[in-house]
């Protein structure tokens, strides 16, 4: 069993005042219009996956967007990266992916992911960033959280996370660790990458959506 995690708890602050009395997740795609969310939970249902989303009391809106769509699980938010998607440990499958449901990149690169997730690989997606201080980074040895731009690069930021049950835990705490501590706790000495190619942050610049609404 595959299972797609969408953390879905935010506040959407970073897109006032368009999220006032409306979930970030609900806000219309730039491209097609739907949903934000509607991309994953859409490819999720043709690969038969099970999807989890993961939001908190207030989000009604999305909660009701989600009914017979999903799993909800109904977590205390926190600003902690990574103790919202921790919340979700007890519903982990075998295998599982971990996407940001306000992101956009072609999806079909997660069956590509999945078949070295299968060997029991940490598996990320990245993208090239110019601002890693604004970003998860990761190097071939280490992953980072908002690398100084003065250092040198390139740099590459993590779009989805894939990992197994087994190490589900230390996986999503794998990007605070050094290399070394990631060996010692036992993850795959090198993660497995995926390239992902027009990887947008949609709610970075919200132009294009304000346009829609």
């Amino acid at each position: 069993m595959t299972t797609l995690i969408l953390p879905a708890a935010g506040w959407g602050r970073r897109v006032e005042p368009l999220t006032q009395g409306s979930s970030k997740e609900l806000l219309p795609d730039p491209v097609s219009g739907e949903p934000l969310i509607e991309k994953f939970l859409n490819f999720s249902d043709q690969q038969g996956w099970e999807t989890l989303v993961i939001v908190r009391e207030e989000k009604r809106d999305l909660r009701k967007h989600l009914a017979d769509r999903a799993k909800v699980l109904v977590i205390q938010a926190t600003r902690d990266w990574p103790e919202t998607a921790l919340q979700a440990e007890p519903f982990f499958s075998q295998n599982n992916f971990l996407c940001l449901p306000d992101t956009s990149f072609d999806l079909t690169v997660l069956l590509q992911a999945q078949k070295k997730l299968e060997q029991g690989l940490l598996v990320y997606g990245r993208h090239v960033v110019s601002d890693p201080e604004n970003w998860g980074v990761i190097t071939p040895t280490e992953i980072l959280e908002k690398v100084p731009a003065q250092q040198r690069g390139p740099f590459w930021a993590w779009g989805f996370m894939g990992f197994q049950k087994s190490i589900g835990r230390l996986a999503l705490r794998a990007h605070q660790l050094s290399n070394s501590q990631r060996q010692s706790a036992l993850l795959p000495e090198m993660p497995a990458f995926v390239d992902l190619v027009d990887f947008k942050d949609l709610t970075r610049d919200i132009s294009a959506i304000k346009v829609l609404l």
